[in-house]
């Protein structure tokens, strides 16, 4: 992960306002959310940028660096962006329409709905790494809808003229190499995978960590970690039996073992979400619809999440422990 310019944005915002909690709010997002941010950066940076306590968030030595920098990059930043979008036309290419997803199946699954949907509107996909991101582009009117997902605990929380939709809730399944002696089971234990190391991306998100280490905990281990690394390089070693990692279950994996934790004890949510007053927002009903069926399309094509659902039935977000916002 690289400093990026929201990185800064974040930085100036709970040192200007004191605190994490004031400072998600001004930023339109959810404590958690923030926390998350903040400790990814803190993570990237090598060390902590804020001292928190019952008088606030003070920037550390390492915070005023990065501090001094932000405020005198963002003005010009923003004065830079003020021109530009001056300059810019007001729709260069009105006909195409600005997706956007994570690095999950459901994304090209929305261009598919949204394209059968419109078909004389031409369709961009943008894959992003951070939910946060994708949020703050559909805000700045820089995106039609977007595709994310988040954790219990960790929800989403857009800001001001941002609307959001559930399309589906789902477990995480663990994917072991095809070798593996859990790999005829049925389900697998959680507590049985204490001695293993999980793999992990390297840019996956903080909130949906905290979750598998709350779960790690109530089974009574603390989970080791192997470097992490980006799939691509990582699903490798699962294979090869050196590592276990966890996938959402509709994902196709077809060199390793996919099974289902007992008890369910992670879970994520798939979310639709877009500007309030954007072109989209009176379709979103029928693309919600569109895009759930996709979900049950890519859930049925998997054989041991069909089973799964056929044993246990499609989740509900209270079930999965996810609170109203």
């Amino acid at each position: 992960m690289e400093l990026e310019i929201r990185h800064l944005r974040v930085v100036h915002a709970i040192a200007e306002a004191g605190s994490i909690t004031k400072a998600a709010a001004s930023l339109g997002l959810s404590q958690p959310a923030l926390t998350a941010q903040l400790q990814r950066l803190e993570r990237m940076l090598g060390g902590e940028l804020f001292h928190r306590g019952r008088s606030g968030a003070q920037p550390t030595p390492l915070g005023e660096v990065v501090l001094t920098r932000a405020r005198a990059v963002l003005p010009i930043l923003d004065d830079l962006h003020a021109t530009v979008e001056k300059r810019r036309p007001t729709d260069p290419d009105p006909t195409t329409l600005r997706l956007g997803c994570l690095p999950a199946p459901l994304g090209s699954r929305l261009v598919v709905v949204v394209s059968d949907l419109l078909p004389d509107r031409k369709v961009s996909l943008h894959v992003y790494r951070s939910v946060e991101q994708v949020l703050q582009l559909l805000a700045d009117g820089r995106m039609e809808l977007a595709v994310v997902s988040d954790w219990p605990g960790a929800e989403i929380t857009p800001a001001a003229g941002v609307d959001w939709a559930t399309v589906a809730v789902e477990p995480l399944f663990v994917l072991l190499a095809a070798g593996h002696p859990l790999a005829a089971a049925d389900e697998v234990d959680l507590a049985d995978l204490a001695d293993e190391e999980w793999l992990f991306d390297e840019c996956e998100e903080t909130g949906f960590l905290n979750q598998f280490q709350s779960a790690c905990a109530r089974a009574g281990f603390t989970p080791r970690y192997r470097q992490a690394m980006p799939p691509a390089v990582g699903l490798p070693l699962v294979a090869l039996g050196h590592a276990v990692a966890l996938a959402q279950p509709a994902t196709p994996h077809p060199d390793l073992a996919v099974r289902p934790l007992a008890g369910t004890p992670l879970t994520a949510r798939h979310v639709l979400v877009w500007p309030k007053r954007g072109c989209l927002a009176r379709h979103v009903a029928h693309i919600r619809a569109g895009l759930a069926e996709e979900y049950r399309s890519l859930a049925a094509g998997s054989p041991v999440y069909a089973a799964w659902l056929a044993a246990h039935g499609e989740l509900s977000e209270d079930a999965a422990g996810f609170t109203d916002r």
